[in-house]
């Protein structure tokens, strides 16, 4: 008997002086159900945040602009010289062309200015090549004139007469048309009057002489204002003449 109670005994001093384990209850398992159920909410509330933010994403719209310039692939965009080949060639694609004067416009104008520097042989080629090959042209009846002008110079007075009286003709007749302009005659669409007086001068040296003074006399009656030198000019001609 006194066996049993020291087991007895020995078994209590034990149990007491061991850890006891927490009883597993059944509100301490709903709490830990609740724990892990939280737990799992706050993960899928992160997972739609972060899910929603991609999706938006695909589902906006891409703002459309417009295409830039083809990049060679082995040059630096952010290099100034790139930049500035790169806007040079978008202008050139944009702006649009200037439009080109007629060939004979320019080449009269270049005969113009071998006048203006003396260069009279390139001035002469000029507007011999006018008359070749632009014919019927503004430009072709101002070159006879000073085809004409550069025969008196070479004392061809036959060549002469024949040029300005081409050159006086058709000048004449372009100022009647209804596209006229002076635009279209380099603003010398006023040379009749000196037409007429070299003309005559032409005819006065192959001894042409009524001839000269009946050009003479048209000149007065067409054209009654003349410049000063040109005015000079017919007076003593006419006197030459012993025009009536």
């Amino acid at each position: 008997m006194q066996y049993i109670l020291f087991l007895f005994l020995l078994t209590s001093f034990v149990s007491a002086a061991l850890p006891q384990k927490e009883p597993i209850t059944l509100e301490k398992k709903i709490q830990d159900l609740e724990k892990e159920l939280n737990e799992m909410r706050f993960q899928a509330h992160v997972e739609n945040r972060v899910y929603g933010r991609k999706k938006t994403a695909e589902l906006m719209p891409v703002e459309s602009k417009p295409l830039s310039p083809k990049v060679p692939e082995n040059n630096d965009v952010g290099s100034e010289e790139t930049t500035v080949e790169l806007m040079e060639n978008t202008e050139v694609e944009h702006e649009a062309p200037e439009p080109s004067l007629p060939e004979e416009y320019e080449l009269y104008e270049q005969g113009r200015h071998y006048l203006a520097q003396q260069r009279l042989d390139l001035a002469r080629q000029a507007f011999d090549e006018i008359v070749e090959k632009y014919d019927e042209t503004p430009e072709s009846i101002l070159a006879r004139f000073w085809i004409g002008d550069f025969m008196l110079r070479d004392k061809n007075y036959p060549g002469a007469s024949i040029a300005l009286g081409q050159a006086y003709g058709a000048l004449k007749k372009a100022r009647r048309q209804k596209g006229f302009s002076k635009d279209m005659f380099h603003g010398e669409e006023d040379r009749l009057p000196e037409i007429l007086a070299k003309l005559a001068y032409a005819l006065k040296m192959i001894n042409k002489r009524q001839d000269a003074c009946i050009t003479l006399r048209q000149m007065k009656k067409d054209y009654k204002k003349r410049p000063a030198t040109l005015e000079w000019y017919v007076k003593k001609l006419s006197k030459e003449l012993k025009c009536r």
